[in-house]
């Protein structure tokens, strides 16, 4: 369960923000939260079935990838979304599935499947305490996506033997 920590802190930084407030309000709608289960069960499930493919250099390069990518996603401007399918497509526009689905060709489904849904609970405990304290979720989410571009250009780096 090695992968489990890194997973839920990547999806935690990936997630945090109004996307994080959709599904957090979305207890209505169960499913949304079901379907996004599957969705990231079946990013682990992927990421298990490539894993003998992949060396560890480019399975390496893969998660750089996943968290620039789930940098930009920060980034982004988040539009409204209400009912089911845009929540699903908000929460599709992320990053999270190619965190979990790189993290588990390293890490192993399980660990990138419990810590993936892991952080998307946490980044909706988490945004929701910073609304509720009043506390401007753009410099955060700024914030999160220099750590996951810091973290992912790191390991890019080792990946392409930079260093």
């Amino acid at each position: 369960m090695n992968g489990f920590v890194p997973a839920l802190v990547a999806v935690l930084l990936a997630e945090m923000g109004p996307r994080a407030l959709f599904y957090a309000d979305a207890g209505r709608h169960r499913i949304v939260l079901w379907t996004m289960a599957v969705l990231v069960a079946g990013a682990g499930a992927a990421g298990m079935l490539l894993a003998r493919e992949l060396t560890e250099w480019a399975n390496a390069l893969m998660i750089a990838i996943a968290l620039a990518l789930a940098a930009v996603g920060q980034v982004q401007r988040v539009q409204p979304a209400a009912g089911i399918i845009p929540v699903v497509a908000s929460f599709w526009s992320g990053g999270v599935l190619i965190l979990v689905f790189a993290l588990a060709i390293r890490f192993g489904s399980v660990a990138a499947i419990a810590g993936g849904l892991a952080g998307l609970a946490a980044a909706a405990i988490v945004t929701r305490a910073l609304v509720a304290g009043a506390i401007p979720l753009r410099p955060v989410r700024w914030v999160a996506a220099v750590v996951l571009t810091l973290a992912g250009a790191s390991i890019a780096a080792d990946a392409l033997r930079l260093v």
